[in-house]
């Protein structure tokens, strides 16, 4: 990663809007200071990050870009040398952040100030739901900066599908690597090759150990991820996020984790 230089801390006045209560009672002030994004992914006792309803500022590099995950809302992973986390907006902000930076692009080392929560965006007109998966709520476009870009991504952490499953907390928002998996039997005819398709498919590994979640697509503009493996292991690259909302199918009691690949590149041929 190409070096930055270390930026004051400046109190914006339009920050002062983000303190108070949220809906919930919980304390939105923004800390004292800049957080690390090892203090956002550290949990509690509940299970949440111990800064869940705060408002926080921090620093990473974009490991996604906008558009690839979440087609007009934004999702994208930031990560520093230790840690990552999840970052989204709702379609106005992120329209808003398209026409004032650009788009984000993968790479872009980005100071953010946003909301911690586990509550997903809307969709469907369905409300948010807290899915697990502790990311950064951006609610004002005017609180992010790009201080660099072409920052070289972190090397994917190598993972088995057991360590995720006994705690996959521990690299929830980075991008990781599980090698040698494989569909289930269930999922032999689901793969994603157009525009705008989306599936959901568990995986297994070499050991029969999972399941694990694969998200491919989510309905976005990813391209698609290139060949059918079928029944032939493949090794995988993506982003490892929680969601208690969604079992896989194939074990209900099994990991709540799941991985999303950014496209074509992210499905590896195996050994």
């Amino acid at each position: 990663m190409r070096s930055s230089c270390v930026l004051s801390l400046l109190l914006l006045p339009s920050l002062a809007c983000l303190g108070g209560k949220d809906d919930t009672g919980g304390d939105t002030s923004p800390p004292g200071g800049d957080v690390t994004l090892e203090q956002v992914a550290t949990e509690g006792q509940d299970g949440a990050s111990i800064l869940d309803g705060q408002v926080v500022t921090t620093t990473g590099v974009a490991t996604v870009g906008g558009g690839i995950l979440g087609g007009r809302k934004l999702r994208i992973h930031i990560q520093d040398g230790t840690s990552g986390c999840a970052v989204d907006a709702d379609e106005v902000v992120a329209a808003e952040l398209s026409q004032a930076l650009g788009g984000i692009l993968e790479g872009d080392e980005l100071r953010i100030t946003g909301l911690v929560t586990q509550e997903d965006l809307p969709s469907n007109d369905e409300p948010g739901a807290d899915d697990g998966l502790t990311r950064i709520r951006i609610e004002d476009s005017t609180l992010v900066e790009r201080l660099s870009s072409g920052n070289d991504l972190p090397d994917p952490q190598l993972l088995t599908l057991d360590e995720i499953a006994a705690s996959g907390d521990s690299w929830e928002g980075i991008l990781v690597r599980v090698d040698t998996v494989h569909k289930h039997a269930d999922y032999q005819d689901l793969w994603v090759s157009s525009l705008d398709s989306s599936t959901v498919i568990d995986v297994y590994d070499a050991t029969d150990a999972g399941p694990l979640k694969v998200r491919l697509g989510n309905g976005e503009r990813t391209g698609g991820y290139g060949e059918d493996p079928g029944a032939t292991s493949f090794d995988l690259v993506g982003l490892l996020r929680e969601d208690t909302t969604l079992a896989p199918s194939t074990d209900p009691a099994g990991s709540h984790f799941e991985v999303w690949p950014r496209g074509e590149r992210d499905i590896l041929s195996g050994p």
